[in-house]
């Protein structure tokens, strides 16, 4: 009896007796060849028969010398050859398998061709052991050798040639054999690890039988054999559990209790299903005593390996060792059950908890502080030293919690599991909205390693965020007029509102002109605030008053807001832009331009001149009541005071911007050189009076020159001063001192 597993995924075995030459001792050799001897002679065989013939000098071709198998784990095929002692099937051994001797018929026997009726060969199978074939590869008594099949037996395991039953589809492979050219049987079994009745166990019976139910008198021939392979493997951890990335040693064990010796054993580790290691002989200091490389019958092999690191929870380590049996047959799991162990080992986590938390919450007014708790928890499963906690404020750092707090810690630095620690301190100024505190947790563990948020430990770090109430106001200044004559003030209106997020005490507005204090405005206004005098949020508070006299183009007003936030910090210009305004009020500046001018500049004593007078309104505001004044150094010639023919555009007797009245004084008589000269006047709209001195250009004068004829020259003279003199108004003494020197050459050339 064989006892086997036939693995599907193994590599083909290098024998291979195919084809078939019905020759098993040529075919069947070689490394994978399992073979099973069987002693010639022990086939009931009468010398002589009832009748006295002889026999034959030959073996009855049921005689077996031993039956051979060999599996191809490639193409899923068992191979069989049954090796006769003469020819099989010739049952009286007369070298002729389709005769029938005399001796043979003496006895009533006959001896069929090709294995025909009453002839049988089979090899059959008890996978599951338990007493009832499974299946059965041969030929039965009631066909001859065309009628090869692998079939499920009958359950009369004693009856092999007549315990063939229906069969089995796609596993019948190909048989040859049973005549003179081909004496031995050979055949193969397909598909042979998908057939009916396999349990996995690793364990089956095999049977070989060759005989007739026709051969009165000579017996059949039966092998039984059994090969019981058979090893257990163990594997054992030095701890059960480690810290996670932490290694441990693993003893592995093979040992060989069964019955036959195996080559080619070995022990593949994984862990978490990933190969680690592949265990060959560990030579004599493993247990490989005669250091052959086979596990023989009752060796026990040892490894000692170590681990990878660990990083799952739990991690499951597996030794599953493998060997090869006669006939190339693996053992190895889940055939043989304990060929394969496992240990799990439980990863210990070092895991801390870092928590923050700020007083008050927030929002907090920009400036303040807050009180932050800060807590370092060890909800892992190992300790861990030299802990220690980072505080940062918007990314930069404002403590180290090092020292070990008031209460939490036993008093030896180290933070144990279950420990949690506090610290409680005071953060710098919060000035920006929201600022962010963070709190990144370290410790180290067992194994000397940082455990930490980068470390890849997420609850190592907590944030957060704090508000910020920005204190703010808007002061605005606003004028009743934007322009004003000189001497005028204005009425200006202040406001302060506040638009921030928290009220504010002491709340004022200094009001300047030109630079100079004008107000300040410290008492609550009449209507804005509900009494209290704090200038709460989204109240406005103003004020109206009256600015000094106007005399500065343009005059500038600046109002600037002041408060108290509630710790203390004084909201104002500049670090609140909105904290100041500024209006400008222009100047409006009244002026006019008087201009004289002569028809001629010189002129014979006793000739008359005509004089033309301008006013124009070159300033920024009407003028009314306007008056010229004409004399001649002497006495007043002329008052204009009525608005002139052409000049007054609208004819509303006012003097506008950008207007020019004229009036002439026609055939005045000079008899000496004489200054005539134009003074003008007017009122602007507050009736000031608008002249000379204070408006320089309201006075003018123009010379006209009386002188005898000169002979030979008058003409030449007085056309040159003609053309000349109106421009002495203009350049002055220069174009004076021309003419005089034209003159000089005229009087020269007499």
């Amino acid at each position: 009896m064989l006892t086997i597993f036939i693995p599907i995924a193994v590599p083909a075995m290098a024998a291979n007796p195919t084809p078939f030459t019905g020759d098993v001792e040529a075919d069947f050799t070689g490394p994978g060849i399992l073979t099973i001897p069987d002693p010639l002679g022990d086939v009931g065989y009468p010398n002589p028969s009832p009748g006295g013939k002889i026999p034959a000098p030959g073996m009855p071709g049921w005689d077996m010398k031993d039956f051979r198998i060999t599996y191809d784990s490639g193409t899923d095929t068992l191979y069989v050859g049954l090796n006769s002692g003469g020819i099989a099937g010739d049952a009286d051994g007369d070298g002729d398998p389709s005769h029938t001797s005399l001796y043979l018929a003496d006895m009533g026997g006959t001896d069929y061709a090709d294995f025909g009726t009453s002839e049988s060969f089979a090899v059959y199978f008890d996978f599951d052991q338990d007493g009832t074939l499974d299946v059965i590869a041969g030929v039965s008594a009631s066909v001859d050798i065309s009628g090869y099949t692998v079939a499920y037996p009958l359950s009369n395991p004693g009856s092999p040639a007549t315990n063939f039953g229906a069969t089995i589809p796609g596993a019948t492979g190909t048989v040859t054999g049973g005549t003179i050219a081909e004496p031995d049987v050979e055949f193969s079994i397909l598909n042979f690890s998908t057939l009916p009745g396999q349990d996995g166990d690793g364990r089956c019976d095999i049977n070989a039988f060759m005989g007739s139910l026709g051969d009165d008198g000579i017996g059949e021939d039966f092998i039984d054999f059994k090969i019981d392979a058979s090893t257990i493997t163990t594997i054992t951890s030095s701890a059960d559990s480690v810290v996670t990335g932490g290694t441990v040693d693993l003893t592995i064990t093979e040992v060989n209790d069964g019955s036959s010796n195996l080559t080619d054993p070995q022990v593949v580790v994984t862990q978490q299903g990933s190969t680690i290691a592949t265990l060959t002989s560990p030579g004599p200091a493993g247990g490989d005593d005669d250091n052959d490389g086979e596990l023989d019958v009752g060796e026990n092999w040892t490894w000692t390996i170590t681990s990878d690191p660990i990083t799952d929870d739990p991690t499951t380590f597996v030794a599953v060792g493998t060997g090869i049996c006669p006939a190339d047959i693996p053992i190895t799991y889940p055939g043989d059950p304990e060929e394969r162990d496992e240990i799990v080992i439980d990863e210990l986590f070092p895991s801390t908890i870092t928590t923050i938390e700020a007083d008050p919450p927030g929002p907090v007014v920009i400036g303040a502080t807050v009180d932050l708790t800060v807590t370092e928890e060890n909800d892992g499963e190992v300790d861990l030293t030299n802990p220690y906690v980072e505080v940062k404020q918007e990314g930069a750092l404002i403590a180290t919690l090092t020292a070990a707090p008031d209460s939490g810690d036993d008093g030896d630095g180290v933070l144990e599991i279950g420990e949690t620690w506090s610290w409680t301190i005071t953060s710098n100024v919060v000035t920006v909205d929201p600022t962010t505190f963070e709190a990144t947790g370290y410790g180290t563990d067992p194994l000397g390693r940082e455990v930490t948020y980068e470390t890849g430990y997420t609850e190592e770090r907590d944030s957060v965020d704090v508000g910020v109430l920005m204190p703010s106001t808007i002061t605005t200044i606003i004028s009743s007029d934007s322009a004003v004559l000189p001497n005028e003030t204005v009425d200006l209106t202040v406001t302060e509102e506040n638009d921030g997020e928290v009220d504010l005490t002491n709340p004022y507005v200094e009001v300047t002109q030109q630079g100079a204090m004008l107000a300040t405005l410290v008492a609550a206004p009449d209507s804005g605030d509900d009494g209290d005098g704090v200038l709460e949020v989204g109240e406005t508070w103003s004020w109206t008053i009256t600015s000094n006299v106007i005399t500065v183009d343009p005059t500038i007003f600046v109002a600037t807001g002041y408060g108290t936030d509630p710790i203390g910090n004084v909201v104002t210009y500049p670090d609140d832009q909105q904290e100041r305004d500024t209006v400008q009020v222009e100047l409006i500046v009244p002026s006019t331009m008087v201009d004289i001018s002569a028809s001629s500049y010189q002129v014979i004593p006793g000739s008359p001149v005509n004089l033309t007078i301008t006013e124009k309104n070159d300033g920024d505001t009407e003028l009314h009541d306007v008056q010229v004044v004409v004399d001649n150094g002497t006495a007043t010639i002329a008052t204009f005071g009525a608005p002139p023919e052409s000049g007054d555009m609208d004819t509303d007797n006012i003097l506008d911007p950008g207007e020019t009245w004229m009036w002439t004084i026609n055939g005045y008589v000079v008899n000496a050189t004489t200054v005539f000269t134009v003074t003008g006047s007017a009122l602007d709209p507050d009736n000031n009076v608008i002249t000379y001195p204070d408006d320089q250009e309201e006075r003018d004068s123009v010379t006209v020159y009386a002188r005898p004829p000169v002979v030979g020259g008058d003409v030449y003279t007085e056309s040159i001063a003609g053309i000349l003199m109106p421009w002495v108004s203009i350049f002055g003494i220069v174009v004076v001192a021309s003419v005089l020197v034209l003159q000089r050459k005229k009087w020269l050339l007499r």
